[in-house]
């Protein structure tokens, strides 16, 4: 019996200090009081996030910033030119309010960025600051609007500082694409990298990411560098993956508590 409650103590007490954190564009003063982290505009600002749960402080930071790669010569930034945020806009995106976690009003807007053309400017980027580097996380990125282009957002990679300034770096292979979208009817990577937000507007769907790991630094950084065309995003959702130990604790716990209410 003592042993029963002891485990069973233990997995009452893995827990995670937050539960998910949950981003809109939208600026949607009502949606602050339902605990999401609302985003007004593109003013490159870092946000405080707060637990979708209870609304409790994460010590998560949000930003979405400039980004400073190399371009090569002949701008007035002499080596370096910038990708960037430009404006908040309308997505037209209604979506069925049985979805789960976004709603019409969460995705009402989307950020819009200009990552360029020609390989010359960076990708536009959002960083999560201030994770647990030995902890995985889920990622969800809501991306749809009514417009004809193709999104390659990505989540992962690091910032490196050269000698010509702080540049940043992809995972070297598709690692860092998503792992599939909302109704894991597209698995396929090169799909994956290919968004098309029209048909996400069609079908109310968005893109996941099942586990992925924050950099050395604490940061997971959302990208896309999708040349000649602009980037969307609505809506995102970030939770912590539970170990496997985690479910093994419950399993256990309750096959005890079980077998000493059956005795």
């Amino acid at each position: 019996m003592r042993t029963g409650i002891l485990i069973l103590l233990a997995a009452a007490t893995v827990s995670f200090a937050w539960d998910e954190i949950r981003v809109s564009f939208s600026g949607d003063a009502s949606l602050i009081e339902s605990n999401w982290n609302t985003i007004t505009n593109n003013d490159m600002a870092t946000y405080s996030m707060k637990d979708h749960k209870d609304g409790s402080p994460t010590g998560i930071s949000f930003y979405t910033g400039q980004l400073v790669e190399p371009n090569g010569s002949g701008n007035p930034n002499g080596a370096y030119e910038r990708s960037y945020w430009t404006s908040v806009l309308d997505s037209s995106w209604t979506i069925d309010e049985s979805s789960p976690w976004i709603s019409t009003l969460a995705v009402s807007k989307c950020i819009a960025g200009q990552p360029g053309g020609g390989g010359s400017f960076g990708p536009v980027i959002m960083r999560f600051q201030g994770l647990d580097f030995d902890q995985e996380y889920s990622v969800e990125i809501a991306a749809a609007r009514d417009h004809s282009f193709i999104a390659d957002i990505r989540v992962g990679g690091t910032f490196r500082t050269t000698s010509i300034g702080t540049v940043f770096e992809h995972t070297v292979d598709d690692s860092d694409t998503a792992d599939r979208n909302r109704f894991n009817t597209i698995t396929d990577k090169e799909s994956l990298s290919a968004w098309n937000y029209q048909t996400a507007l069609q079908n109310d769907d968005w893109l996941v990411w099942d586990s992925v790991s924050p950099n050395e630094d604490g940061e997971l950084l959302i990208s896309s560098f999708t040349e000649d065309s602009y980037v969307f995003v609505n809506a995102i959702r970030l939770t912590p993956v539970p170990e496997p130990a985690t479910f093994v604790v419950f399993f256990i716990g309750g096959l005890i508590a079980r077998r000493h209410l059956a005795g």
